[in-house]
């Protein structure tokens, strides 16, 4: 009976002090939510001593409360110890709301001290709590959308997906403004948290409108100083990046004085602040308070607990070294160095990335001193400092190829490439050869290591990458020549080949080494038709995202990222499970230049040209040799270049006077002084020439280019060009000609589709009638129907015309041809390359919209031998670094075209359709593509007027890939028939012959 009486009375204390205990509880969390950190300390902590008045769900709230309070006071041990604390009970008491929001608080710890390991663990484990026992409660909505949040640390991290990251922020932040206030702590979170990733992104403009809501938010609505110093200091660093110095450091000094105001010592954010406003005055060149601040701040860690092991003062203290360095103070510059060397030492953390920090610093000293192996040694270190593996290796190539992704390559290819500008720089100033050296393979690891970063990237994450390491392979080019001219090994000669290779259309290479790979892998054709489709609704969605307002875009590009999941699964079930296609996937596309030549003929050369920001490289590759140019007047090359396009409109043709034409063939002239002019002894008996180019080079024809020099008065008929002694062809990169489909024979008798809208009801445009049509409005086309009627002279052709030239004709018939051929009118969008589009027949279709977009055109294995697109800026695009033009003749290719007859400026109806007659004409004869170009160019210049000699009206079209015949010559097949029949008149005589002598 006094058991129960006892218990009774514990009871009914509890009850009596439950309410007080929720009541202290909610009033710490109020003084949380008010900056007012200590007074909740000192609240929570009694109550804390206090464990057996508290029921299990208050001890969780209690540790959660705590936990939360530690965190904006900086205590990380305490943390932890209260996270482990609410863990272990919600895990025993099964309290699902408290057990995730554990994981979620360590997640944030992670997230604040840059340990982003076991991020992604606590969020997922805090996600799959929410999905099995979450309910409609606005609590658990509100932790989903925090979870959110920190998702975004975890794809800023080493793995370097911030497109990702970005969709995340996104969908967090209308998560919030649907479900809560505008005026919600987590709104402002969610809108600051967007704007870093924005930041990261590069996008300063847009990150600034976020977080500019952020902070009136905070503002208005809500009382936690601590947010609103957060807010600040990443408005004062997008401030920074907007170059917007005076405002970036008025914040910051602001951010210092509530910081300070709130809690009467230097915080984490306002000691880093501190250094930061150094920065900032460093950048306007206010030297002397950028030292006083930089001093301030390394004062401002001493101040703090445990000083020494806090690797921010580190980075403080070697920013202040560098601030001596910038003011020619070097000797005190390096002795503070090497005393934060000797702490880390102290540490026993030589190899965390602070120690590398530390070493570039002292490499960035020892340059601005003039001791340049110093700097360079020290730059080796730095990177040592990331990677311990390179310790003892002469070659850093192998290890940096097969670096895996535990370690952070981006920080590693930051380092390279300091090191490497610091060598090419001083070479460029003293011509060390011992500099050169150090560029050399500096630029050489960088490559490599790109090359093996790129391999598990997205596809906009690649391209910022390549735009990043550009001028690194100029670099590494310029530096393989210059050894190659002092030392003569042709090693040097071939990496600058493969370099230049390299450089050019990433994606494309890409695309046919997957191809290829699953070709050769011997992969279930379901998996690979189920890959297929994924990228053709990637396509289509990228292509509708482009064309959808920014406001309406978020849902389509969670989904976007959905399906780019799901391809990353596929191409890992085929990493994983065939090991073929991850060897050829492994495998360089090129290794060096010989295995080039041994697929080229005794009359072929490969001429590949490489414009960078500094410098201008040609190599001629034959047969038998490789020779190179190099000069520093890149600039002028593009001038000459912007200047013919120009001089090529048809604007410039209307008003074409013998001045003008004069002034045209001048500059060609000179272009051609650039281009092959300096390879004309090599060339002598090497009439194919395969041209690779890039850069702007790609938008002119190298035939289109005067071979001498013309005075007036001109006679158009009479002046030499390129076309008169060259056959050319263009391909993208040189290492294609080894592909089988630029090889292998073409059928013996080609069929051909053929498709010429008539566009009935345009009108056509006054400037049209002086001098032709043009296809490039939608206009009537009177020659493209006699352009494909003509086809049948030489081929068996199918003929789609007028109402029949539908869209949905094409997509169903060309798979089924070996040469496609389009009449049309088509559209190139300069901004979005995969919104350009063929127009067809207009007409009511339920099944497509007669529109032929160049995103549709990579999807449908067209696979033709030959496709023919005669009609305007077929081959003009947008001008992408490392990649190309991106054109819709590009679209075709990526479709799985051979060769691709291209235009580069407006085509002109009749012109266009006497060279289609006289091309075709050629190609019956069995002509190679290239040649059969060429000499109908030249039959129709023969019978030109004065205006149509002009290279506008012939020049703007060009073979692009395979130049194979596409059938044998009917002399060819009458010799055959005739050798065969000899052959059997001979067997028949000779056995009859036989017989009558037994």
């Amino acid at each position: 009976m006094k058991i129960i009486f006892f218990f009774a009375l514990f009871v009914i204390h509890l009850a009596l002090i439950a309410q007080p205990i929720d009541q202290q509880l909610d009033e710490a969390e109020a003084l949380i939510n008010t900056s007012k950190y200590k007074p909740s300390k000192l609240l929570l902590y009694k109550l804390f001593k206090q464990p057996h008045t508290l029921s299990p769900l208050q001890k969780n709230r209690l540790y959660s409360l705590m936990t939360d309070n530690y965190l904006f006071l900086d205590e990380s041990d305490s943390i932890q110890k209260y996270i482990h604390l609410s863990l272990h009970l919600a895990k025993k008491k099964q309290h699902y709301y408290y057990l995730a929001t554990s994981h979620r608080q360590f997640a944030q710890l992670g997230a604040m001290g840059g340990n982003l390991e076991p991020l992604n663990m606590h969020v997922n484990q805090a996600l799959q709590i929410c999905d099995q026992h979450g309910n409609t409660s606005l609590k658990w909505e509100k932790l989903r959308i925090n979870l959110y949040l920190f998702k975004c640390y975890y794809f800023r991290g080493p793995a370097g997906r911030i497109d990702e990251s970005k969709q995340y922020a996104e969908k967090a932040l209308n998560k919030c403004n649907e479900l809560l206030d505008d005026h919600d702590a987590l709104t402002l979170d969610a809108a600051s948290h967007l704007a870093s990733v924005i930041s990261d992104m590069g996008n300063f403009k847009e990150a600034y409108t976020y977080i500019k809501k952020a902070h009136q938010l905070a503002k208005q609505y809500h009382p936690n100083q601590y947010i609103l110093i957060s807010i600040k200091y990443k408005l004062s660093q997008i401030y920074y990046f907007m170059n917007n110095q005076e405002m970036a450091i008025q914040t910051s000094l602001e951010l210092m004085e509530v910081s300070d105001h709130i809690f009467g010592k230097p915080t984490y954010l306002s000691t880093i602040t501190c250094g930061n406003i150094s920065l900032y005055y460093s950048v306007i060149n206010n030297q002397d308070k950028a030292l006083y601040y930089a001093e301030l701040a390394k004062e401002k860690y001493e101040t703090r607990n445990g000083f020494e092991k806090n690797l921010n003062y580190l980075i403080s203290s070697s920013q202040l070294a560098s601030i001596y360095s910038e003011l020619g103070q070097f000797d005190r510059a390096l002795h503070l160095a090497h005393q934060i060397l000797g702490y880390i030492k102290a540490m026993a953390k030589e190899s965390e990335p602070v120690a590398s920090d530390i070493y570039y610093f002292l490499s960035q000293i020892y340059f601005r001193k003039g001791e340049i192996k110093k700097a360079l040694a020290c730059a080796d270190t730095a990177v040592i400092c990331e990677l311990p593996a390179l310790i003892g290796q002469n070659d850093w190539t192998p290890t940096l190829q097969r670096l895996s992704g535990n370690h952070n390559k981006y920080r590693i290819l930051a380092l390279l490439k300091s090191k490497h500008k610091l060598a090419s720089t001083h070479f460029d100033q003293t011509k060390d050869p011992w500099a050169l050296s150090q560029s050399y393979f500096s630029g050489k690891y960088i490559i490599a290591l790109m090359e093996n970063t790129r391999k598990n990237l997205s596809h906009s994450s690649k391209q910022r990458i390549q735009k990043s390491t550009h001028i690194v392979y100029e670099n590494a080019m310029k530096a393989a020549l210059h050894l190659f001219q002092l030392n003569d090994d042709q090693q040097f000669l071939a990496e600058a080949f493969r370099y230049s290779e390299q450089s050019k259309s990433i994606a494309f290479r890409e695309h046919i080494q997957q191809k290829l790979a699953q070709y050769h892998s011997f992969i279930p054709p379901q998996i690979i038709q189920s890959e297929h489709e994924l990228n053709k609704k990637i396509s289509q969605l990228a292509h509708q995202i482009s064309i959808t307002p920014d406001s309406s875009k978020l849902p389509l590009e969670a989904h976007l990222i959905r399906l780019r999941e799901k391809l990353d699964s596929i191409h890992a079930i085929f990493q994983s499970k065939y090991p073929q296609y991850a060897q050829i996937m492994g495998e360089e596309t090129l290794r060096n230049h010989y295995e080039l030549q041994q697929q080229l003929s005794a009359d072929q050369s490969i001429v590949s040209y490489f414009i960078g920001e500094n410098i201008f490289i040609g190599f001629c590759v034959q047969q038998d040799t490789i020779h190179y140019i190099m000069n520093d007047k890149p600039k002028r090359l593009t001038y000459l270049i912007d200047t013919l396009r120009r001089q090529l409109k048809v604007d410039q043709i209307n008003s074409n006077m013998e001045a003008a034409y004069l002034n045209y063939l001048d500059h060609g002239y000179e272009l051609y002084e650039h281009l092959l002019k300096p390879f004309e002894a090599l060339l002598t008996d090497k009439k194919n020439l395969i041209i690779v180019p890039h850069g702007k080079l790609a938008y002119i024809p190298i035939e289109v280019l005067p071979t001498q020099p013309v005075q007036s008065p001109i006679n158009p008929t009479d002046i030499n060009y390129v076309l008169h002694h060259y056959s050319i062809s263009y391909i993208n990169i040189a290492s294609f000609i080894k592909q089988k489909s630029y090889q292998q024979p073409s059928q013996s008798s080609p069929n051909v589709l053929a498709f010429a809208p008539t566009y009935k009801d345009g009108q056509l445009p006054e400037q049209s009638m002086a001098y032709g049509v043009f296809r490039n409005a939608i206009t009537p086309l009177p020659y493209n129907k006699l352009e494909i009627e003509n086809i049948s002279q030489w081929f068996p052709v199918q003929i789609f015309e007028e109402d029949a030239s539908t869209e949905a004709q094409f997509k169903s018939d060309a798979q089924n041809y070996d040469i496609i051929h389009l009449a049309m009118h088509a559209f190139v969008d300069d901004e979005n390359a995969l919104n350009s589009k063929f127009l067809f027949q207009e007409r009511a279709d339920n099944k497509e919209d007669n529109l032929l977009h160049a995103y549709e055109l990579q999807h449908l294995d067209i696979g033709a031998e030959l496709v023919v697109l005669s009609a305007c800026h077929s081959g003009y695009g947008k001008l992408q670094l490392g990649e190309g033009v991106m054109s819709l003749a590009r679209a075709f290719e990526f479709g799985g075209a051979k060769s691709v007859l291209m235009s580069h400026w407006v085509v002109e109806d009749e012109t266009s359709s006497k060279i289609m007659n006289l091309f075709y004409k050629y190609l019956a004869d069995g002509h190679p593509k290239h040649e059969a170009l060429r000499l109908a160019k030249l039959d129709f210049l023969k019978t030109a007027s004065p205006i149509e000699a002009h290279p506008f009206f012939w020049g703007t079209f060009v073979l692009m890939g395979n130049t194979t015949p596409v059938t044998t010559s009917q002399l060819n097949f009458w010799l055959m028939l005739g050798g065969i029949i000899f052959i059997v008149l001979f067997l028949t005589w000779f056995i009859v012959k036989r017989k009558s002598r037994i």
